[in-house]
């Protein structure tokens, strides 16, 4: 389909604004979760970062609904800082996890994440907040593959030396005297008789 749209004959006043159930929040309580977003932003100020994560619920009720959170990892306060690498931890334990490379290995796998509702403030609308994070029983996480591991050696038999006692010696008699030849004891050949 390759329309394009006519924003000049589209009239806003003609639909209908105002909220349906979706936009409410959903209720208070711990849901069965998953990251499906993440992106690093410039946070308004531009003296830092933050880590910004959207959150489907894949269970109950409120199955597909999503919740936000965003995590301050750079920032000029150090408090701040400090909460945002604390909730980091706390998801990356949820995740089953001590290391990644990007916080997009964080994403699909399932946690449990305790929600609150915030109430409206001035223009906003109460919204959800996630207040912490948390492994999810339900899910059993199999571990990474292990490195290939070269095969242990095999031990070498160690040889020691033997120690015999010394034995003394015992003289050998001496070898009789050869026969001069040809000839025998009894002075005969042995065949003649």
């Amino acid at each position: 389909m390759n329309e394009e749209f006519d924003f000049s004959n589209f009239d806003a006043t003609s639909i209908d604004t105002s909220y349906t159930g979706e936009s409410q929040p959903v209720p208070a309580g711990v849901y069965e979760a998953m990251i499906t977003s993440s992106e690093m932003k410039r946070n308004k100020s531009g003296t830092g970062s933050y880590l910004s994560i959207g959150l489907t619920i894949v269970s109950g009720e409120h199955a597909k609904r999503m919740v936000f959170d965003n995590l301050n990892i750079v920032h000029q306060s150090e408090q701040a800082r400090e909460i945002g690498l604390r909730t980091l931890a706390k998801i990356y334990k949820a995740c089953g996890k001590t290391r990644v490379r990007s916080h997009e290995e964080l994403r699909n796998i399932p946690m449990l994440v305790k929600v609150a509702v915030r109430p409206p403030e001035g223009q906003f609308a109460a919204r959800n907040e996630v207040k912490d994070y948390a492994p999810d029983p339900n899910y059993v996480q199999t571990p990474a593959p292990a490195a290939p591991v070269a095969p242990a050696p095999v031990p070498q038999p160690q040889f020691t030396a033997v120690q015999t006692p010394a034995v003394a010696a015992t003289p050998v008699p001496p070898a009789p005297p050869a026969n001069p030849a040809g000839q025998y004891p009894s002075g005969r050949a042995p065949w003649v008789r």
